[in-house]
């Protein structure tokens, strides 16, 4: 069992991807359902304007016409457990705050920072590392605050 859930859970950082790439790959493909599907909204999100700005970041990326392909500029792993703060590595993280930039159709670079949280709260070592399941809960552009936090 050991090996498994090493196995299952070490790949944060591919999880987290995995998480991006499905995205990408929804707006890339025109398919807004599915790109609402994998931004998760819950209900105290929804009094913050989430929603507004999922359909509107949703919009954007699509009439940008994005490339499938993208480059991971910069990943922060975020502590959620206690205090919120920036750490040095995935093992104890229930968020990763990661910089994305994309070519647009114009050949442009455009970038946005994706908020990928763990669906429930992490408490990391002090609850013994429990499995974690990474979720999209908000994606915005360098002149936007997260709305989360």
């Amino acid at each position: 069992m050991g090996v498994v859930y090493y196995l299952w859970d070490h790949s944060a950082e591919r999880q987290v991807h995995a998480k991006i790439d499905d995205f990408v790959q929804a707006i890339f493909h025109d398919d807004q359902s599915r790109a609402r599907d994998l931004w998760e909204i819950n209900n105290l999100d929804r009094r913050t304007g989430m929603a507004e700005r999922r359909e509107r970041i949703i919009s954007d990326l699509i009439s940008a016409g994005i490339q499938s392909d993208y480059e991971v500029l910069k990943v922060v792993w975020w502590s959620t457990c206690c205090e919120p703060r920036p750490i040095s590595d995935s093992d104890n993280a229930g968020e990763a705050r990661t910089t994305v930039q994309f070519t647009d159709k114009n050949k442009q670079s455009i970038s946005f920072t994706f908020e990928i949280h763990t669906r429930e709260p992490y408490w990391g070592d002090a609850k013994e590392s429990p499995p974690r399941e990474w979720v999209i809960r908000d994606i915005y552009p360098p002149d936007e605050e997260p709305l989360r936090w």
